[in-house]
C-alpha cells in the first residue's frame, strides 16, 4: 500500500491546508476528501473541502 494510503485523518488535514494554502485546488480537494472519509472534518476544513472543490472544477453541474 502506499504511502499516501496509509495517512491518518490529521496528517491529510494538515497536507490539505497546505494544498489549500500554496493554490493547490485539485491536491487540496483530494487530500481533504480522503482526511473527511478516515475522521471527519472541522468546520473551517470542511469550507475549505468545498472552496477547493469549487476551484478544482470539482462540484456538480446543474
Amino acid at each position: 500500500m502506499s504511502e499516501r494510503g496509509q495517512m491518518s485523518a490529521e496528517t491529510g488535514i494538515d497536507q490539505g491546508r497546505s494544498a489549500f494554502h500554496e493554490h493547490r485546488w485539485t491536491e487540496a480537494y483530494q487530500t481533504f476528501r480522503e482526511a473527511d472519509k478516515r475522521g471527519g472534518l472541522p468546520a473551517a476544513d470542511l469550507e475549505r473541502l468545498a472552496t477547493a472543490e469549487i476551484l478544482a472544477g470539482k462540484a456538480p453541474q446543474d
